[in-house]
């Protein structure tokens, strides 16, 4: 309608630009899950500054709240869309730092979890297949590899640090 047309356009770009998280607590209800993943399903193929927005607002609603961390892990579109996020943006830094960020932060929840090893297993999993597909097999195979195996070094490092802090309370 009009208001859209004043506000600078339609379709995704469009989207971006209106919505913006606050700093309250955000959570995902069931109907924004669905909608979510069928918009994540493509994301990939959106304009660079739609992927980064993307990227953004789930590492802010990540860190927003224990409950979205949990409904991003158990999308059944986590982590793939992530990953293709990442082939398709290897050269822009933001969103590789994000998308980084955004590994670390759902594999330390999951880590936390009893069942949290599938997570980590789907992540393997995915960057695998991602770079099987990959249409220009050897950078993108490269980068995702190093994205991959810097995302689990950093994960075992926590894992060490949360061991320790666990020994020293029984020793305590």
């Amino acid at each position: 309608g009009p208001a859209a047309r004043s506000s600078g356009g339609f379709g995704a770009d469009a989207f971006a630009r209106e919505i913006s998280l606050s700093a309250s607590p955000v959570r995902l209800g069931s109907a924004a899950r669905g909608i979510l993943g069928a918009a994540l399903a493509s994301i990939h193929l959106a304009p660079i500054r739609v992927r980064r927005r993307c990227v953004c607002d789930h590492l802010a609603l990540a860190c927003a709240d224990a409950e979205n961390r949990s409904a991003i892990n158990q999308s059944p579109e986590w982590p793939r869309w992530l990953v293709e996020v990442l082939a398709a943006s290897k050269d822009d830094d933001e969103v590789v730092r994000m998308g980084g960020d955004l590994l670390d932060v759902q594999a330390r929840h999951a880590l936390r979890l009893r069942e949290g090893w599938r997570t980590i297993e789907s992540v393997a999993a995915d960057f695998v297949d991602v770079c099987r597909g990959g249409k220009s097999v050897c950078a993108v195979s490269e980068f995702l590899n190093e994205t991959l195996d810097r995302a689990l070094v950093n994960l075992a490092s926590f894992a060490t640090a949360e061991l320790k802090g666990a020994t020293a309370e029984l020793k305590g």
